[in-house]
C-alpha cells in the first residue's frame, strides 16, 4: 500500500459502479483497487504509480475498466489506455464501448471513435478515454492527461513512461496504472517496480502481485526465489486468483490454460 491513505471511499464507489454496469469483481480485484485508489488527506491519490502483476486471464482488464469507468463518470478524467499490442488495446476499447451501451450511460456519450489508432469514447461532460498501441506518440492530440494505463507492462520501457510525463504534469491529480504478467529478460522497468515493492520503498507507490513464487531479498539486497512445482494444482490456484471461479470463465476469449507468474 502507498503511504498516507486516509480513505478508501473512491475504491468502494468504483467497485460498486463496476459491478452495476460492467461485471462482478472477485476479492483479488477488490484488493487491487483498494491499493490503487487510496486517497491522501489532501484529496490526492496516495499512489501516483499503481501496479499489478498477475498471470494472464485473471481479470486485470476488469480492474482497469473499473478504475477507468470511475474516472470517466465520477472524476471527469482524460485517460489514455495503452498496450504493447494493437489487439490488446482494441479489446479494452470494445469492452468499455459495450459498457456504454447500457441504457443509463448511452445518453452521457458525446462521441465514440472507431478509427484504427484513434479509438476512444468522449462524454458530454468532457471526460475522455483514448486507446492506443504504445508508441512515443500514444498521447498525441491530448494536451492534458489525468490517468495513463500501461497494460502489458512486461514490454514497458522507461521511454514509454517518460513520453507521457509532460501531459500528465498538467493534471492536478495524475496517476499511472501499470499492469502486466510475468517479466521477460528485457522487462527492465517492470523488474525495477517489483524490486521497489520488495525493498518497501514507500512513498506514492502501490504494488500488488499475485503469484505462486515465494520471493524475498537477502542481506545483500539480492532476490531470493523459491520456485513452486508447476505440475502441482495448488500452484495453479496460488498463481491464479481467478482459478476455478467465474472471473476466469466470464470471457469467451479466455481459455483453460493457467500460467504461473
Amino acid at each position: 500500500m502507498p503511504e498516507g491513505v486516509v480513505s478508501l471511499d473512491d475504491a468502494a464507489e468504483a467497485i460498486e459502479l463496476a459491478e452495476h454496469y460492467a461485471s462482478p469483481l472477485d476479492d483479488a480485484q477488490k484488493i487491487t483497487l483498494q491499493a490503487w485508489m487510496g486517497v491522501q488527506a489532501d484529496g490526492q491519490w496516495a499512489a501516483a504509480v499503481a501496479a499489478h502483476a498477475m498471470s494472464r486471464q485473471n481479470g486485470k482488464g476488469d480492474e482497469l475498466q473499473a478504475r477507468e469507468l470511475y474516472g470517466l463518470l465520477t472524476l471527469g478524467e482524460t485517460i489514455v489506455h495503452t498496450a504493447h499490442e494493437v489487439p490488446t488495446a482494441n479489446n479494452a476499447f470494445e469492452r468499455m464501448e459495450a459498457v456504454f451501451q447500457h441504457r443509463d450511460l448511452r445518453s452521457k456519450v458525446a462521441k465514440i471513435r472507431y478509427a484504427n489508432g484513434e479509438k476512444g469514447i468522449e462524454l458530454k461532460s468532457g471526460a475522455l478515454i483514448a486507446y492506443r498501441a504504445r508508441t512515443g506518440a500514444a498521447g498525441r492530440g491530448l494536451d492534458a492527461i489525468d490517468t495513463v494505463v500501461y497494460d502489458e507492462a512486461q514490454h514497458l520501457s522507461a521511454e514509454h513512461m517518460a513520453a507521457s510525463s509532460p501531459a500528465l504534469a498538467v493534471s492536478p491529480n495524475p496517476q499511472r496504472l501499470v499492469t502486466g504478467s510475468a517479466g521477460l529478460a528485457t522487462s527492465l522497468r517492470w523488474t525495477e517496480m517489483r524490486m521497489d515493492a520488495l525493498r518497501d520503498v514507500g512513498g506514492r507507490f502501490a504494488y500488488v502481485e499475485h503469484g505462486a513464487e515465494l520471493v524475498s531479498l537477502n542481506e545483500h539486497g539480492e532476490l531470493v526465489s523459491i520456485v513452486p512445482d508447476p505440475a502441482d494444482e495448488q500452484t495453479w490456484a496460488d498463481a491464479n486468483p481467478a482459478y476455478a471461479t467465474g472471473s476466469m470463465q466470464r470471457s469467451s476469449r479466455r481459455n483453460a490454460v493457467c500460467s504461473v507468474i
